[in-house]
C-alpha cells in the first residue's frame, strides 16, 4: 500500500509542498508586483501603438500608389481616344486584321 505524504505544518506551504502565491511573487510586497505589471502593460501598449502606426503608414503608401495607377490608366485611355479620333479607319482596319489572324490561328 502506498503511504500518504503528510501535509506540511508551515502556513506558507501549499498541500503540494510549494510556496503559496504571495511568496512566489516576491513576498507580500504587492506594490512591487503592481509596478512590474504596469511596466509590462505599458510596454505592450507601446508595441501596439508602434504596430498601428506602421500599418497606417503602409496603408497610406498603398492609397498613394493606387491613385498613381488610376491616374496613369486615365491618361492612357485619354491618349488612346485622341489617337483613334485622329485616324479611325486605321484602327478599324487594324482591329479587323487582328481578328482575322486570331481566327486563323484558332482553327
Amino acid at each position: 500500500m502506498a503511504s500518504e505524504m503528510p501535509l506540511p505544518n508551515n502556513p506558507t506551504m501549499s498541500p503540494l509542498g510549494t510556496s503559496n502565491d504571495s511568496d512566489m511573487l516576491g513576498g507580500n510586497n504587492g506594490a512591487a508586483m503592481d509596478r512590474r505589471f504596469e511596466r509590462v502593460v505599458s510596454s505592450a501598449h507601446e508595441a501596439v501603438d508602434t504596430a498601428a502606426e506602421s500599418v497606417q503608414q503602409a496603408a497610406e503608401k498603398l492609397r498613394t500608389q493606387a491613385q498613381r495607377f488610376s491616374d496613369l490608366e486615365q491618361q492612357a485611355a485619354d491618349a488612346a481616344r485622341v489617337r483613334i479620333r485622329e485616324s479611325p479607319l486605321a484602327y478599324i482596319g487594324g482591329a479587323l486584321l487582328l481578328g482575322v489572324l486570331i481566327g486563323r490561328m484558332s482553327r
